[in-house]
């Protein structure tokens, strides 16, 4: 297994509600939900109740995003709750728990 086959996941609730429509002109990978870049290779899903999932960002690309993200968050949450999960990638493996990764 290399590296290139784990991906860090980390789920916060980080306020009450996210302004998405504000968030209109970053580049768009999807709309539904809308997921967008951050940094280097990371992916951010947004969600209008407040919540983000980031993918493969690493400590500094997420305090500055989240910093970003600040100005479009409605009542933050003083200390948003997270949730943290290594996936590994593997098209040959069975879906599941592999110990504490989601294959």
């Amino acid at each position: 297994m290399t590296a290139l086959t784990l991906v860090q996941a980390r789920a916060m609730l980080i306020g009450d509600r996210l302004d998405l429509r504000a968030l209109e002109t970053a580049e768009r990978l999807a709309s539904a939900p809308l997921t967008i870049a951050v940094g280097a290779r990371g992916r951010a899903v947004l969600f209008r109740y407040g919540a983000v999932v980031l993918f493969d960002i690493d400590p500094m690309e997420e305090a500055a995003f989240l910093a970003q993200l600040h100005p479009f968050v409605n009542e933050p949450l003083a200390q948003p709750e997270m949730e943290t999960l290594t996936l590994r990638l593997d098209p040959q493996a069975a879906e599941g728990m592999d110990k504490d990764i989601l294959v």
